[in-house]
This record gives structure tokens, sequence and C-alpha cells, in this order.
């Protein structure tokens, strides 16, 4: 089978196997790539991944990490070479809750997900979860004469490479919740001026978290999604150097 595009394999000694990574990859599974191409590793072997500064790791979904280790044989422990400055290792951002149902805004997504042991060499490489989304505001009833009305508020997205959406559910005379972008959470909406719309409606749906961050709780409580991770499985990674992390670890 051939190999993805911006994936170039070097030769080298049986056993021994370097496979340079560029360009844009998304949910990339290394175990997965080195299979396309080469027999079963055996414990002792020597697999190195070099991501080159053109790579991008992304993921289209919060739930799917933009980089995993896959599953590797006992003794076989590849090495991640990212030292070249990475443009980008991120998570996806978490959709905005909606106002009136689904409240809370979605967590953030995974960088990068270790599953075997495995060393990194990252100094000049960063590696950003997604932000979470904002959370929407339960539905709130109009005072007279619009108590038939429900009025209620958007979270907005949160920050990705897949940007988180906003959260649905515009109330009356209210603004939109915004999108994320690939730094920044989008803002929640909010009630507007309508005179009739409750006071205790409280502030609004919550902003997007910005890479690594959580959403905002919206006003009236409903949370916001959490952090996405900058590394899932952390204990099984041996840092020859350090990349930059932007959000929390785990594992």
């Amino acid at each position: 089978m051939p190999l993805l595009a911006g994936v170039i394999q070097a030769a080298s000694a049986t056993g021994d196997v370097v496979i340079n990574i560029a360009g844009t990859h998304q949910n990339l599974n290394l175990r997965d790539l080195y299979d396309l191409s080469n027999p079963t590793p055996q414990m002792g072997d020597s697999i190195t991944f070099i991501f080159e500064a053109s790579a991008t790791l992304r993921s289209p979904a919060a739930g799917s990490p933009s980089v995993r280790t896959g599953v590797w044989p006992v003794g076989v422990v590849p090495l991640l070479d990212a030292t070249a400055v990475v443009s980008s290792w991120k998570g996806a951002g978490g959709k905005g809750g909606n106002g009136g149902s689904n409240q809370t805004g979605n967590d953030g997504g995974t960088a990068f997900l270790a599953e075997a042991p495995c060393d990194f060499d990252g100094v000049g490489s960063t590696l950003s979860g997604g932000g979470g989304g904002g959370g929407g505001t339960s539905n709130w009833p109009g005072l007279p004469p619009n108590d038939g009305v429900n009025y209620r508020a958007p979270g907005g997205g949160g920050a990705g490479d897949d940007p988180g959406d906003p959260g649905a559910g515009l109330n009356p005379g209210g603004n939109v919740a915004l999108p994320g972008t690939t730094t920044s959470g989008g803002s929640g909406a909010n009630f507007g001026s309508d005179p009739n719309q409750p006071p205790a409606a409280g502030g609004g749906g919550g902003d997007g978290g910005d890479l690594g961050s959580s959403g905002s709780n919206a006003g009236d409580g409903n949370s916001g999604g959490a952090a996405g991770f900058s590394i899932e499985g952390f204990s099984l990674v041996n840092f020859i150097s350090m990349p930059t992390l932007v959000g929390p670890t785990v594992g």
C-alpha cells in the first residue's frame, strides 16, 4: 500500500525505519502509518517518526485525538522527533451548549494520545488541547405580554484547529453566539434588550475556551465544556526534550 501524501520513508537497515511526516494530517495513527509499508515490528527495532516543520496535525472532531501512537509490541518504543518547530498539533474545539436544552458545552479535543511507551523529542513544538464550548442557558419564560416566549442564549464554540460550532437556540432580540477560531473561543450570546425578558435570566451564554482552556459557564450556571488534553497517556511518554504544552495532561 502507498504511504500517505506528505509521508516519506527513508531507506534503512533491516529493523530500522525512519518515516518523515510533512503537510497536513488528521487523526494520524502512527502504528497504522508504519504498517502501510513495513513488516510487523520486533523487539529492539528502531522506529523514528520525524515531523517536519510544515507538519500540521489536526482532528475534525473533539472525540478523536489529532495524533495517537497506536499499540506497539512489547520492546518496541518508537521515537517521535518533533524538534523541527512543528507548526501545529491541536485538538478540535468543543461545540457550545444550546440555549434551552442540551445546555452543557462540549469538551475540547486531545492533541496527542499515547497508547504505548514512546520517546518524544519535542523542544520547539507545541501541543494544544482544544478549547471547551461555552455553556448555554436554560429556557426562561418571559414577562407579560411575552410570558409565552422562552428566552435563552447559547454558548460560544471552543478554539481548535477545527474550531467548535456555537450552540443553537437564539432568543428574541439577543445576539448570536460565535464559533471558535484556531486560537480563541467564540463569544456566547446575550439576552438582548427586550424589556419583557425575565430579570432572572442571568448574563447569557458562556464564552468558548481558548486553546487548552475550559469553556465558561452560562450566566445561569450551566457548565462550559472541559479543556482538551495536550497529552493523554502522559506517563507513557519519555521526554528527551519537552514540547510546549497548552492544556492539561492526564494518564
